[in-house]
């Protein structure tokens, strides 16, 4: 998130596009052919990218939409999509990660270039990233009323798809993270704002089921208050059950490269997630699934200590078989209720989870899945689809 981004920051932003709207050529002598798809990256800092950058070589098959001073032009695939960034000097934020590696110290790995990766060996095509995002903005931030302004966040958008003379096959969008640590009011309000965004973006690029694939935020490591994380993580998840042509893929079991910024390796993993939806969104053969969803929760035995989470969307069987990890009960007014002993994957439906419980449920108990900043959770499906955070629910 850059964390949550000064607003000097943006001020240089607005400079900086407002430099290059001034320009007289789109395109300068040194732009590639256009690609023959092309997805829009857009949100802030997770999207942005902020996992350490490595020595991972450009993808012949992947372009990148790059301001110059005199235009854009398209470039070879390479991270990092939007810009290296200088880790920031505070504890947890700038120790690189001990994995083995070639590190450069900068961050700036993101789901993109993988995702184009992906998207290319699906489709036998090149495809174009547009990279948008900026770390630290909020969704009002991404104000559709400000269309007319390239140098606003929304207007700059539009600016680039339409400079990239090729129709969006969809829209990548992480965002969330500066929501969810403001006000609680303004967490609850999550879903609606993004339900409105998402028809004004598709109005504006004259595209009325433009693909969009939400991402669910990932883990937040602090000891600050952050109100709104869960309903907006659930918000993200909820939103794709009343609008048509937006899938959600979750990040929960994610590593992270510092408190709140996932990983190189899971930036990449993500842009394969982000690539399979695509291809589910879209209807194409053989596409997996967008990954596992929670259909139904219900007790079962006599004595009442089983509960048993029935997923749809299940590529294969869910994952670990055993061990399952990222469940937690609570009582009618939110108290935690640390009854469960064990979670595994149904031997004979592999689409369910059952929990076994050191008590009866008591009455008007509920479940949830990845509750709190700092969640432990595993449970994938055969294709690496992570199953999302969800807020407490009833237990039929």
């Amino acid at each position: 998130m850059n964390a949550l981004v000064p607003s000097c920051s943006l001020r240089l932003f607005h400079l900086f596009t407002v430099l290059i709207t001034m320009s007289v050529p789109l395109f300068g002598q040194e732009s590639r052919p256009s690609p023959g798809r092309v997805w829009v990256l857009a949100g802030q800092s997770n999207m942005e990218g902020n996992g350490y950058l490595d020595a991972a070589a450009a993808d012949p098959r992947v372009l990148i939409l790059r301001k110059k001073e005199t235009g854009s032009a398209w470039e070879e695939g390479r991270e990092p999509s939007h810009r290296g960034i200088e880790p920031r000097p505070l504890a947890g934020w700038s120790t690189g990660p001990a994995r083995a590696g070639v590190f450069t110290g900068i961050k700036g790995a993101s789901p993109g270039v993988s995702f184009a990766s992906a998207r290319a060996a699906w489709t036998k095509s090149v495809v174009g990233i547009i990279p948008c995002a900026v770390g630290g903005t909020s969704l009002s931030q991404w104000d559709p009323e400000k269309k007319s302004d390239p140098t606003s966040l929304y207007g700059n958008m539009l600016t680039l798809v339409r400079a990239s003379g090729v129709k969006p096959e969809g829209i990548l969008w992480y965002q969330g993270e500066a929501d969810a640590v403001s006000k609680l009011e303004v967490g609850k309000s999550y879903g609606q704002r993004f339900s409105n965004w998402a028809a004004a973006v598709r109005r504006d690029l004259e595209s009325p089921d433009l693909p969009i694939v939400v991402t669910q935020l990932c883990r937040y490591v602090t000891d600050k208050e952050a109100p709104g994380w869960t309903l907006v993580q659930d918000s993200q998840r909820t939103v794709t059950l009343g609008i048509s042509r937006i899938e959600v893929v979750s990040t929960i079991d994610l590593a992270l490269d510092d408190p709140i910024h996932l990983s190189a390796h899971s930036e990449r993993r993500l842009g394969v997630r982000y690539a399979k939806a695509a291809a589910s969104l879209l209807g194409e053969p053989d596409a997996p699934t967008s990954g596992p969803k929670p259909l139904k929760i219900s007790i079962d035995g006599p004595r009442r200590d089983r509960i048993v989470v029935e997923y749809r969307g299940v590529n294969g069987a869910l994952q670990p078989r055993d061990r399952v990890h990222g469940f937690s009960l609570v009582d009618a007014v939110g108290n935690d209720l640390p009854i469960i002993f064990d979670a595994s994957v149904d031997s004979s439906s592999p689409n369910r989870v059952i929990l076994r419980l050191a008590a009866s449920l008591p009455e008007n108990a509920k479940l949830g899945y990845g509750l709190g900043l700092n969640p432990i959770c595993n449970l994938v499906d055969e294709e690496d689809l992570a199953a999302p955070v969800f807020a407490p629910l009833s237990i039929l």
